[in-house]
Parts: C-alpha cells; sequence; structure tokens
C-alpha cells in the first residue's frame, strides 16, 4: 500500500480519471491499494482530513505522449494508472492511527505504508468506501 499525495488543483483529476503521475516509476504490484491524499495548502483550512480516496494500482506507464501535460498542466515521466477510485467512508490522517514509529510527514509525493500500519487501517474499518 502506498499513499500518493496530490494538490488541491490536480486531485479532482486524479480521482476522476483513477490517474497520478510522478516523475519516477514507484514499486507497486497490480491491485495494491493506493491511498490518495490532498495536501495542505499553507494559509488554507480545510477541516477534512488529508487521506480521502482509495483506487486499486493497475499499471505504469511512461508518459511520451504529454498525456500529464494534457490532464494536469504539467509534464512529468510516468502515469499511474489506478482503477475504481472512490471516496473513503471515513477520511483520515495516518498519523492519527498509526502505530509504527515510520515519518508520514514532509516528503516526495509518494510514501510507502508499514505493513503492521495497513494491518491497523483495515482493522480499524478506515479503507471502507462509499
Amino acid at each position: 500500500m502506498i499513499i500518493l499525495r496530490t494538490s488541491p488543483e490536480t486531485i479532482q483529476e486524479v480521482v476522476r480519471l483513477s490517474k497520478h503521475a510522478l516523475d519516477y516509476k514507484p514499486r507497486l504490484t497490480k491491485g495494491e491499494l493506493i491511498l490518495i491524499s490532498q495536501n495542505t495548502v499553507f494559509g488554507i483550512r480545510d477541516d477534512t482530513p488529508p487521506i480521502r480516496y482509495v483506487m486499486e494500482f493497475d499499471w505504469v506507464h511512461l508518459d511520451t505522449s504529454g498525456e500529464s501535460m494534457r490532464i494536469w498542466g504539467r509534464q512529468w515521466e510516468y502515469i499511474i494508472e489506478g482503477k475504481n477510485c472512490r471516496s473513503l467512508k471515513h477520511p483520515f490522517d495516518i498519523s492519527n492511527h498509526q502505530v509504527t514509529e515510520k515519518n508520514y510527514g514532509p516528503g516526495g509525493p509518494l510514501v510507502y505504508v508499514a505493513p503492521d500500519d495497513e494491518r491497523v487501517l483495515q482493522q480499524k474499518g478506515l479503507l471502507e468506501t462509499d
């Protein structure tokens, strides 16, 4: 399981198309869960927890056709193709539920979820969708 972070400006297209873009190729297996987290914007209050959506990983490919530019107005090297992107019943902040010492805070657009933390999310029903 991974968390993909995205901005308020790009999240709607990520969700609508079940796609995300990165400048490197992630290590994922088909069907692996991807949590979609909206980045916070400095100075703008948003009371919804950051992890709001989930989808399954399908495949990743080089963006040789400019697809990311057409979708998000910026060119990335890889497109992550997901499927079945849907809203979580209970959006959450992983830091409120994790049992490991893993730092899920600041960093790049992708973070791998520790297996023990993934188990807790499942046990608490946080991966249930609408």
